[in-house]
């Protein structure tokens, strides 16, 4: 069994050292450019190409062309070395930009750089920095995509569970049927009035029987 963590894969790559160097010249916090690199190339294939929305993304940070990429060789884009000289030129341009720092959470600066080159929204920053934690703590590629996997599932449970009650919502208003709270409403003034209606029928019996207890004046008598 493979027990290699996805982080001792990156470093055990020829590449590995050169790739951080670039990034460490730029400025460019290690865990930032790890998360990239995890959610865009996990298989650490520097020659990988992805048709993307029409362009071609190349290399372990999946450059794009028209892009980020633009005006260079696809050769040149899947060299690892190159291919991360570009990515951390535009990721610490990007940074510095923003004012961001080493010292600010990763989340923010996930979404810096999303303006310059890599896009996503908050569930995709969401999931970068899950499965960067849990390589980070041990895991496996095999982890990661179970997080993954999960992360998706509670998206979609979230999204479903909201969109199900606004669609009913608006259905039964559409309808001109009682919403929810009225229902609760009307249940609980149910209730009430069934027990009213029980001290009542209480009452009535009592009158009825003219203020006397037939069961216990019998037992009363016994007793005597």
């Amino acid at each position: 069994m493979n027990t290699t963590t996805w982080l001792q894969e990156l470093q055990q790559e020829p590449w590995f050292s050169s790739v951080a160097s670039q990034f460490s010249a730029q400025g460019v916090p290690a865990a930032l450019w790890e998360a990239t690199l995890l959610d865009e190339d996990a298989s650490l294939n520097p020659q990988i190409a992805v048709n993307d929305n029409g362009g071609i993304s190349y290399g372990l940070f999946q450059l794009r062309q028209p892009g980020i990429g633009a005006g260079y060789n696809p050769s040149t884009l899947e060299d690892p070395v190159q291919n991360a000289k570009i990515a951390a030129a535009a990721m610490g341009s990007a940074l510095q930009s923003a004012g961001v720092s080493s010292s600010t959470p990763l989340s923010q600066q996930l979404q810096v750089i999303e303006k310059a080159g890599w896009p996503g929204d908050l569930s995709e920053d969401a999931k970068r920095q899950s499965e960067l934690a849990s390589v980070q703590s041990g895991g496996t590629l095999l982890d990661k995509g179970m997080a993954t996997l999960g992360a998706g599932a509670q998206l979609i449970g979230n999204t479903a569970a909201s969109g199900a009650a606004t669609l009913a919502g608006g259905t039964a208003s559409a309808l001109g049927l009682p919403s929810t709270q009225q229902i609760n409403n009307w249940i609980v003034m149910g209730t009430v009035g069934a027990v009213l209606l029980g001290v009542l029928a209480g009452g009535f019996m009592l009158l009825a029987s003219g203020g006397q207890n037939p069961a216990g004046d019998a037992a009363l008598a016994a007793a005597a």
